[in-house]
């Protein structure tokens, strides 16, 4: 089950939830006040990234462009 966040217009609390997909859309009770109308909040992507960035291998004949 996905994770999504949603945030309340009463008290301005922003919490995650996980919920089945199908329930994203519905409005959520709200942890911080009890306001049971919390909507679903578009949210930022965050990557994982391991080991930095990617970098391609030396070219397998050992020299520039294959010659030499």
């Amino acid at each position: 089950m996905p994770f999504y966040e949603y945030s309340c217009p009463r008290c301005g609390t922003t919490f995650d939830l996980m919920r089945p997909i199908s329930d994203r859309d519905r409005p959520a009770p709200c942890p911080e006040c009890g306001f049971e109308k919390a909507k679903r909040e578009l949210s930022r992507i965050q990557p994982v990234v391991s080991g930095g960035p990617s970098r391609r291998s030396a070219p397998a004949c050992g020299g520039a462009g294959g010659f030499g």
